[in-house]
């Protein structure tokens, strides 16, 4: 893997040898990558698949216009959707890989029981992306 080449649009950073795109977030930068933006890979952490509010309005009409390998990292008490939703949804995007983060937010918190912090929560969510980069293909 020739890291100078590899381009990755990271949820809410882009991670580039080449060019970035900072601050973009997760739901504009799956956005960019549907419209053509060549980029080898899309790692989405906490995707907004719908507002919690209205779980009849969802985010993810531009799902089948991603083509390249895409992660999607979240927590499984995230209110933006349950995994049976997210599951269904990720059907439409080729090459789709899903990590659910057992116990966490949508902001990656966990409950004070479950014995972790948010910073842990992070640091696997880490070890999934660095593992999920370097199972592509070069």
């Amino acid at each position: 893997m020739n890291v100078k080449e590899f381009e990755f649009i990271v949820g809410d950073k882009t991670l580039s040898a080449k060019q970035s795109l900072p601050g973009v977030q997760g739901a504009i930068a799956s956005r960019i990558v549907a419209a053509g933006t060549p980029v080898y890979g899309l790692a989405l952490f906490a995707y907004p698949l719908r507002p919690p509010s209205n779980p009849a309005q969802p985010r993810n009409g531009h799902f089948p216009d991603i083509s390249v390998p895409t992660l999607f990292c979240s927590g499984t008490r995230d209110s933006f959707w349950t995994p049976e939703e997210l599951r269904a949804a990720l059907t439409n995007v080729p090459n789709a890989t899903v990590e659910l983060l057992e116990g966490a937010d949508h902001g990656f918190d966990v409950l004070k029981s479950s014995g972790r912090t948010r910073q842990d929560v992070w640091s696997v969510a880490s070890g999934i992306m660095l593992s999920w980069l370097r199972s592509q293909p070069d």
